[in-house]
């Protein structure tokens, strides 16, 4: 990206869908360590993202001890729903909570969806059947949230609830089940009123 069109297009950061889900080991780390020796004149985040090189937890972890400087966009809903769990299984507890302190060390930002075991986006995080999946993707958040303010000095977070065929839809009419617009603006306040609780931003 040149100079010229970062700044007539106001770009302070680039996210990036990077490789493939079914490179090796190998193949992922020599693409993150080129990645990093590049200077793109801002930062430059790569994602958590079904499909692509860093689409499951433990290859996250593998690519980020082994190419350092590697900066990362959490989407936790690609691996939940990859996963079919929210990492709460008995056998989780061995390796989830020291993975995400990994990824809270190299996240610059977040995508705030909130995805089930069986789908990408819930049609709306504030329905009370949703609650439990809720406040555990916002445990999570915490962690990388304070992780990144203590780092960078700063958080940055986009409430990245999509349309269709994110946002799940009627059949035949393929109306949106809910009001996006009203779901994004759910998830911004909500979430802006923990950083400011936690003091980490201010009102």
């Amino acid at each position: 990206m040149s100079r010229t069109s970062r700044e007539d297009l106001g770009a302070y950061i680039a996210n990036v869908h990077g490789g493939v889900d079914w490179w090796s080991k190998d193949e992922a780390v020599d693409f993150f360590k080129a990645a990093v020796a590049l200077d793109a004149g801002i930062p430059v985040a790569h994602e958590t993202h079904r499909m692509r090189a860093l689409s499951t937890p433990m290859m996250t972890q593998r690519v980020l001890r082994s190419a350092p400087g590697v900066r990362l966009t959490a989407d936790l809903s690609h691996w939940v729903v990859g996963a079919e769990r929210t990492f709460d299984f008995p056998s989780d507890a061995g390796w989830w909570p020291a993975l995400l302190d990994d990824v809270a060390a190299a996240t610059t930002l977040t995508h705030a969806r909130v995805g089930a075991p069986r789908e990408i986006q819930v049609a709306d995080p504030a329905a009370p059947e949703h609650a439990a999946l809720l406040e555990a993707y916002e445990a999570w958040w915490s962690v990388l949230w304070a992780a990144q303010a203590a780092r960078e000095g700063v958080v940055r977070i986009e409430a990245e609830f999509g349309p269709a065929p994110y946002m799940p839809a009627l059949p035949y009419t393929e109306a949106p089940v809910a009001d996006l617009e009203r779901v994004v603006d759910f998830i911004t306040r909500r979430q802006h009123g923990r950083l400011v609780a936690d003091g980490v931003c201010q009102a």
